[in-house]
């Protein structure tokens, strides 16, 4: 289910591709979270249309919450029970098992240490604050060897649910100077920041938060970051991440792991536009 705000069309200049690999399973499937709310029929899918088309290569796991676990596992069945990577928020155990639904990492918000008890094979995803519990949580994962990432909540479904540039700056400087990798979720539904015609909403743009990872990597500070996620200009974000070489992509997907987006179609749809994807069938003419 595709976010229903602001339309947004890129048409820039950059036609340089970005490096191979940059923007691989980038994509965690939201459509059942907030602000599209897909059923789990829909939600189920519309994913496997996406795995079984171009998108492929740029969508991870489907998110499911826990308390909506048996509505999936219906779904699942009807579909005929096909082969599913979800990742379950809200809890750090394993639900029941559903045959061909395979559980591959865990969500929860973490407000301060000791880090909830992982199951080797089963990430845990921490939403942390801006704040020093924050700080202490992402020094603890980066300690962890793998069985933790951060998260870090970049909008929601009120004015109030997204931080400025200067605390989302704040959060990508600590996470790189103590190691962490990091997912990002919510609000993220365009390349570059935006304003939503419709709420009247400062949206983040998940390329400008590559670009700011990148160049925290460099040695920049949180004003510096700041500056690049209050960018506008789709040209000189798209040029700057061509220019990378696959060492630097792979440098900031460390950090950067993934962003949740309840509507995979409008970021790969926005990296075509500035020229960072080659054009490929987004699968939307069945829907």
């Amino acid at each position: 289910m595709r976010h229903r705000g602001t339309v947004i069309r890129l048409q820039y200049r950059a036609r340089v591709p970005a490096p191979p690999l940059l923007f691989d399973r980038l994509l965690d499937d939201a459509a059942m979270f907030p602000p599209g709310n897909a059923d789990a029929a829909t939600a189920v899918a519309e994913h496997l249309g996406y795995l079984a088309g171009d998108l492929d290569a740029y969508v991870g796991p489907l998110l499911v919450h826990a308390d909506r676990w048996p509505e999936l596992a219906a779904a699942h069945a009807a579909a005929g029970s096909p082969a599913l990577d979800v990742v379950v928020l809200g809890t750090a155990e394993r639900p029941r098992t559903v045959p061909g639904v395979r559980v591959v990492g865990f969500e929860l918000p973490v407000a301060d240490l000791p880090l909830p008890a992982a199951e080797p094979g089963f990430p845990i995803a921490c939403e942390i604050r801006a704040d020093d519990a924050g700080h202490r949580v992402l020094e603890a994962i980066a300690s962890a060897a793998g069985d933790y990432i951060g998260k870090f909540r970049t909008g929601g479904t009120t004015a109030g649910a997204f931080p400025d540039e200067a605390t989302v700056a704040s959060v990508v400087v600590d996470a790189v100077r103590v190691g962490a990798p990091m997912k990002f979720t919510a609000g993220l539904h365009h390349a570059v920041r935006f304003r939503d015609e419709q709420t009247g909403f400062e949206h983040h743009g998940f390329v400008n938060l590559m670009v700011a990872v990148h160049a925290a990597l460099g040695g920049a500070g949180e004003h510096d970051v700041a500056s690049i996620l209050h960018q506008r200009s789709g040209d000189d974000l798209a040029a700057e991440i061509a220019s990378w070489s696959p060492e630097d992509a792979k440098a900031v997907r460390r950090v950067f792991v993934s962003f949740g987006c309840c509507g995979v179609t409008d970021p790969v749809r926005d990296l075509i536009g500035l020229g960072l994807l080659p054009a490929i069938d987004l699968g939307e003419g069945a829907r």
